[in-house]
Parts: C-alpha cells; structure tokens; sequence
C-alpha cells in the first residue's frame, strides 16, 4: 500500500467514525420543542413569478435563401403565502408563514391540516420551527404576542 492509499484510508475512517456524531448534532431532540395548537390558516396569493427563454439559429448554407429559426418557451408560476397562527401552551400567539410556488415547494407540515390540531415548535437561533407527527418545516414568524 503505497501513501496514498494509507491516507485515504485513514481519512475513511476518521469520517466513518464521526458521521454519527456529525448528524446527531443537527437534529433536535423531543425536549427541544414545546406544545402548541394550530388555530388558524389561510393562503393569500402574493402575484406570479415567470421565467422565459428563446433561442435563434441562422442557417447559413451557401446558394439557399437565409433563414432564421426562433424558437421560445414562458412558464408562470403563482406565489402563494400560507399563514398560519398557532397559540402556544404558555398563552404566546404566533402568525408564521410558509412561502411556496405552486407546484414545485415541498408541503410544509401544516399544510392540510385542520385548525385545533397540536403541534410541536422550536426556535433554534433565529429560526422558527414547527413539527406535526415527523415532519418539520421552517417558518418565518410575521407576528408574535
């Protein structure tokens, strides 16, 4: 085994061994979050979002008449805002909110739920987060009480 390969190896094993550690450290623990309880939702259209692109050929072949071939596609997209007000068990109000495109965002984990539901929260840092069963979504937080 020449060098290379020694070192190789050996940074296999120091990354296998910490992985573990590693993935422990981001996720949260049942003890990190609190209780809360879904009490309102809307969704509230915040306008399009469109995107194009064309593209043009010239055919230059000799003794044939000049032609120019555009081709060109557009997609819009509506952008939706969902907000949702959960009220915590300590009596706090939160109005968070969810932005997603139509069609291409993941579902956030109140999404399709009813109001009166419990839910799970968390703020890690400056990010607010809520969970329903085991899915957990990043909201940004539109207005606290």
């Amino acid at each position: 085994m020449n060098w290379r390969n020694s070192i190789l190896a050996a940074l296999t094993i120091s990354l296998v061994t910490l992985a573990p550690f590693a993935s422990a450290k981001n996720k949260a623990s049942a003890a990190d979050y609190q209780d809360a309880t879904l009490v309102s939702k809307k969704t509230q259209s915040t306008g399009m979002s469109c995107s194009s692109t064309s593209q043009a050929t010239k055919n230059e072949t000799p003794n044939v008449p000049v032609q120019v071939v555009s081709n060109s596609r557009g997609n819009c997209s509506d952008n939706t805002a969902a907000f949702y007000t959960i009220k915590t068990a300590d009596g706090h109000t939160f109005v968070l909110t969810h932005h997603f495109r139509a069609f291409t965002s993941p579902k956030s984990s109140m999404s399709g739920k009813m109001p009166g539901i419990g839910v799970q929260y968390r703020i890690d840092k400056d990010k607010f987060f809520v969970r329903v069963g085991d899915h957990e979504t990043q909201y940004n937080v539109v207005s606290a009480e």
